[in-house]
């Protein structure tokens, strides 16, 4: 592994990502670009780009940069960056609701379309997008957050399918970061070097999409089924 890209580098899963991949260039993109350049990855040259998830009109001159940190080639992209929101806004506050969907659909979309054409032009590499079994059917508790993610997640498949490149889609159950903090941990929740191995090992298998942990994917198929008066009850 030579170069990873992470857009939105501070996340804890995305640098978890980029130490497992062991690269000799990582490429951390956040709104710190000053932050992230003092962030560790063993073994690696790091370089920060500015990025603003929130602002796909600046993600071209980001990825920009990101490449040319990397010397013009870049072996896997992370589109690691996400928003739960405050009280997990719905229709009661419209203006939250939106500016979670900005970065979980609009941002994430963003960061898939433009990286995805640079690994085709490219001819190599691969695209990881950090989803989440959230996707898998909306629920009253998270709706909002849920529908930014599967549309992110739907629209990776679909490039993949129609580019060629190699796209993974990981999709993990909680996972304990500074993000969900104050969250009570529910059972088969992963740690982030947990979706880091996973993240690796499914790359290095040609895998499309992975769980995290693995029997998220049981339960994922089986809250699709459930009816909707269970559903409704579901905890977050």
């Amino acid at each position: 592994m030579t170069s990873v890209v992470v857009l939105g580098g501070g996340s804890e899963l995305g640098l978890a990502i980029a130490r497992a991949l062991a690269p000799e260039v990582a490429m951390l993109a956040g709104r710190s670009p000053e932050r992230l350049a003092g962030l560790g990855v063993a073994g690696a040259r790091v370089a920060a780009v500015a990025f603003d998830a929130d602002d796909p009109d600046t993600h071209e001159a980001a990825l920009d940069a990101a490449w040319a940190a990397a010397g013009g080639s870049v072996d896997v992209v992370v589109v690691a960056f996400g928003a739960l929101g405050q009280q997990w806004p719905g229709v009661e506050d419209p203006d939250a609701s939106v500016a979670l969907l900005r970065t979980n659909a609009l941002g994430a979309g963003s960061a898939v379309l433009r990286a995805a054409a640079r690994l085709q032009r490219q001819g190599s590499g691969a695209l990881v997008l950090l989803s989440s079994v959230a996707a898998e059917r909306p629920r009253p508790a998270n709706y909002v957050y849920a529908a930014g993610k599967a549309a992110a997640d739907f629209l990776a498949r679909g490039v993949a399918e129609a580019t060629g490149v190699h796209v993974l889609v990981v999709r993990p159950g909680f996972v304990p970061t500074a993000m969900t903090a104050g969250m009570k941990a529910p059972p088969l929740s992963a740690t982030p070097e947990q979706v880091a191995q996973a993240t690796v090992d499914g790359l290095r298998r040609g895998r499309r999409v992975v769980y995290v942990p693995r029997s998220m994917r049981l339960l994922g198929a089986v809250v699709r089924l459930l009816p909707s008066a269970v559903v409704r009850r579901l905890p977050r």
